[in-house]
């Protein structure tokens, strides 16, 4: 994710108008998370506006590059634009970087492997006699 307590920058030699997120239906269905649900031109959408961006995050109809990617214009001042093929792209070109996941703590690892402790399945052994002879004489 992104982070919003700051300023977003965006570092583009010419500055931009307006971004345009296609929201065809194919675009809608890009990405394993919305394969089969839709809705990933609408989270680009929330992405995008949740940045605070200086400019508008428009929703469109279709872009005419169906089956590429969520297809997202970036309109330039002087008339330019370009397409992207997703968010990732589109923030690549705008030149803001996402953060990446804080590391876990050393408390939060277990073994020194680095498996989250969460991920570990707790494992109980009876040892008391009962089992043992039952075990035993079976």
């Amino acid at each position: 994710t992104l982070s919003t307590d700051e300023q977003v920058q965006v570092k583009t030699e010419i500055p931009v108008s307006r971004i345009s997120v296609c929201a065809g239906e194919l675009c809608q269905c890009q990405g394993e998370q919305y394969e089969y649900t839709g809705g990933a031109s609408d989270a680009a959408i929330e992405e995008l506006e949740g940045l605070g961006l200086p400019f508008p995050v428009d929703e469109v109809g279709c872009l005419g590059a169906c089956g590429m990617g969520t297809m997202i214009a970036i309109d330039f001042e002087n008339g330019d634009s370009i397409m992207t093929d997703g968010l990732d792209s589109t923030l690549l070109e705008l030149g803001i970087q996402r953060q990446e996941p804080a590391a876990p703590l050393v408390s939060e690892t277990a073994n020194d492997v680095g498996i989250p402790v969460g991920d570990i399945p707790e494992v109980i052994v009876d040892m008391s006699e009962d089992t043992a002879s039952s075990s035993a004489s079976s």
